[in-house]
């Protein structure tokens, strides 16, 4: 019912740190399967398409991008849906279902469904967190394009001769170019 009509696709990015967060907060595959069982409600809710990428080995990265290219000029779409692998999830607008979904129900049997997501994972930390000595500064852009031009203006020019262009003759205050032939010019 609140199916746009529109091609979306919700995109999670950075899949590789899964193992960090196992490592690090204690996550476990039931944690990954309860995000997954959100944002695949949510597509289902808006006919969107679910796509898992790791941006160090570039899982799905073509598969995404003949989706894309199925999407926008109707091309045949070859791949399979993947929800097997974890982190090479590739769910197609259209394909999924409440039946597809309640598979996942089995190991979220700990989680309540209903309760927002937030409210049951913890939040990662960052891994910048009091690191203020990098913060970097942006300079005022006309600030910045006022000195770049007075660079520029002290600069001067280093003569380039290229090959294929002939030299410059000068005779008094003009400047011509040889011409081919007779050598003469113009007076």
């Amino acid at each position: 019912d609140d199916n746009l009509g529109i091609p979306i696709a919700v995109v999670c990015t950075k899949v590789d740190v899964m193992g960090v967060l196992e490592k690090d907060m204690d996550y476990t595959d039931s944690h990954f399967d309860l995000i997954q069982w959100h944002l695949r409600k949510f597509c289902l809710k808006y006919g969107a398409g679910l796509f898992y990428l790791n941006g160090k080995e570039s899982h799905n990265a073509d598969v995404l991008y003949k989706y894309i290219v199925h999407k926008m000029y109707g091309g045949p779409l070859t791949t399979a849906p993947s929800v097997v692998d974890k982190d090479c999830l590739m769910i197609p607008a259209g394909w999924d279902t409440l039946q597809k979904i309640s598979i996942l129900n089995d190991t979220l049997r700990g989680f309540n469904l209903d309760e927002d997501l937030y409210n049951v994972l913890t939040k990662p930390l960052s891994r910048r967190v009091g690191d203020s000595s990098r913060e970097v500064k942006a300079e005022d852009d006309q600030a910045f394009l006022t000195r770049m031009q007075s660079l520029l203006q002290n600069q001067r020019p280093t003569p380039t001769r290229s090959s294929s262009r002939p030299a410059l003759a000068t005779q008094g205050s003009r400047a011509t170019l040889p011409t081919s032939g007779s050598g003469a010019t113009p007076g």
